[in-house]
C-alpha cells in the first residue's frame, strides 16, 4: 500500500520517488535570454494584447500587473485574470484583451519547452 510504501521511506530516510526509482523534477529551471522571449503589453479598455510567440511546444507565461484580462486558449475557454494572477498556457493563447474598465498591464513570456517536454 501507498501508507507501507510511505513509512518504509520514511524508515530508510529516502523520498517515495527514490525508492521507486522515479526520476525527480529538478527544483529549479532556468531559462536563458536566447530562448524565452518576454513582453510587456499596456492595454487600453477594450484593447487586445500581442499575441505570445511560438510554436505548439513553446511554453507560455503571463502575468497580470495591472487591471484585469480575459485570455482565451486555442483548446476552448476563457479565463479572466486581475492583477497578481498568473496563467501558465501550454497551448497558443487565440485572445489576450483588457476586460476591465480602467487600463491593464500584462506580462507576457514564450520560451522554449524543457527537451524532455517537447512533442515528437
Amino acid at each position: 500500500s501507498t501508507g507501507r510504501l510511505r513509512r518504509l521511506a520514511r524508515f530508510l530516510g529516502v523520498g517515495v520517488r527514490e525508492l521507486l526509482d522515479m526520476p525527480t523534477r529538478p527544483d529549479v529551471r532556468i531559462v536563458r535570454e536566447a530562448v524565452a522571449t518576454p513582453v510587456v503589453s499596456e492595454l487600453d479598455v477594450g484593447a487586445g494584447a500581442v499575441a505570445i510567440p511560438g510554436d505548439p511546444s513553446t511554453e507560455r507565461f503571463a502575468l497580470i500587473l495591472r487591471g484585469e484580462v480575459e485570455i482565451a486558449v486555442a483548446a476552448g475557454g476563457l479565463h479572466t485574470l486581475a492583477a497578481g494572477d498568473a496563467a501558465y498556457l501550454h497551448a497558443p493563447a487565440t485572445e489576450i484583451r483588457n476586460a476591465g474598465d480602467g487600463p491593464a498591464m500584462v506580462l507576457l513570456v514564450a520560451s522554449e519547452a524543457p527537451a524532455a517536454l517537447r512533442p515528437g
